[in-house]
């Protein structure tokens, strides 16, 4: 019969290889959403950019999926709208993810008779370091810990 030591050193590894295969599979991209935010142009800036007259976009010459997400912005109580898929989007409308600029990701739109500035951002994307952490470090080193502790335990029970 094996010792308390040796079982007790297999009941860990046991433990710990359980531990890193029961992590669930993750993926390290982040989702990425898209935003359609809407407030009232001041003294002839959006967002703290200038824009001339020959900027203004009709409200009506925006297309349809552009007018339903300016129309849900203004409407929701933060001012924007995000879908999480790009074919909800509106193809007219370029979603900024660093550089932004009038007619690139921030517009000017005149509705009736008011100017609104849209801004249209691309939010997340990237690397989710946290499932890269747990990719690459939390579950190599429960493994092991279990290699390590499973090879105690047979070193122990073959010296007895």
């Amino acid at each position: 019969m094996p010792s308390r030591r040796v079982l007790t050193l297999v009941a860990v590894a046991v433990v710990f290889f359980a531990g890193a295969a029961a992590m669930p599979i993750v993926d390290t991209s982040r989702d990425i959403d898209y935003a359609v935010e809407v407030h009232p142009a001041t003294d002839g800036t959006v967002d703290g950019l200038s824009y001339s007259e020959s900027d203004v976009v009709p409200y009506d010459d925006l297309s349809p999926a552009a007018q339903r997400a300016f129309d849900r912005a203004r409407a929701a109580s933060n001012n924007t709208y995000v879908v999480d898929d790009e074919n909800q989007t509106a193809p007219d409308l370029h979603y900024a993810t660093d550089h932004i600029d009038v007619g690139h990701g921030l517009y000017p739109v005149r509705y009736e008779g008011d100017v609104y500035s849209l801004r249209a951002d691309q939010i997340g994307g990237g690397i989710d370091v946290g499932a890269l952490v747990q990719l690459y470090l939390l579950r190599p080193v429960l493994a092991g810990l279990g290699l390590v502790s499973g090879l105690f335990g047979a070193y122990y029970f073959v010296r007895e």
